[in-house]
């Protein structure tokens, strides 16, 4: 019923925004139940309806915040299934979503938590996909949102450019002021969050 309202109801950011919230419960969990919960909303077509609202209500925090959280737990868990979930997020567009909506909501830190969040667990893994979509979440510009020094969401962004930057082909290292990297084949910087 939640993805059916989505569906029949995308011009309403109320609607959107509850669904998403509604999807993010229903997918919580661990261990099996947790699984077949992520497993039937992306049968269902969650996916891309969560991406759609993002982009039908890019002024609305509270459903970009919601999407977010709801993209976070249905792309959770490991195996092939939880791949095929996180590279169905993909497909449906999701990462530059997230960046619009971290770029749009920049002052807003559960909008950032939730799109971190989200990030982390798309991002997770050091298989030949995982890294694809490492790849994938920096050409769809990710990098610049993550790496904001804004004291409010510092901890929230550090943990998504771990996420995203380290693992496979990125590499992420502790220095003393900030943090090192390098990403793709040839460009390197450093991010320094002031801490």
């Amino acid at each position: 019923r939640v993805v059916a309202a989505m569906g029949g109801h995308p011009a309403d950011a109320l609607v959107q925004m509850w669904a998403c919230r509604a999807l993010h419960s229903i997918t919580a969990g661990e261990g099996a139940r947790g699984e077949a919960r992520r497993q039937a909303a992306v049968d269902a077509g969650a996916l891309p309806l969560v991406v759609a609202a993002m982009g039908a209500h890019p002024a609305s925090a509270g459903v970009q915040e919601q999407a977010c959280l709801a993209l976070r737990n249905i792309t959770a868990g490991a195996g092939a299934q939880g791949d095929a979930r996180k590279q169905a997020a993909v497909d449906a567009g999701a990462l530059p979503q997230i960046v619009a909506a971290m770029s749009a909501h920049a002052g807003k830190a559960a909008v950032l938590q939730g799109a971190c969040w989200a990030l982390g667990h798309i991002t997770t893994g050091v298989n030949a996909q995982d890294k694809a979509r490492k790849k994938a979440a920096a050409n769809a510009g990710v990098l610049p949102q993550i790496v904001v020094d804004d004291e409010r969401t510092r901890g929230q962004r550090r943990r998504a450019a771990a996420g995203v930057l380290g693992a496979g082909h990125y590499h992420i290292r502790r220095r003393c002021t900030g943090l090192r990297f390098t990403f793709g084949d040839d460009a390197q910087g450093t991010i320094t969050f002031g801490d």
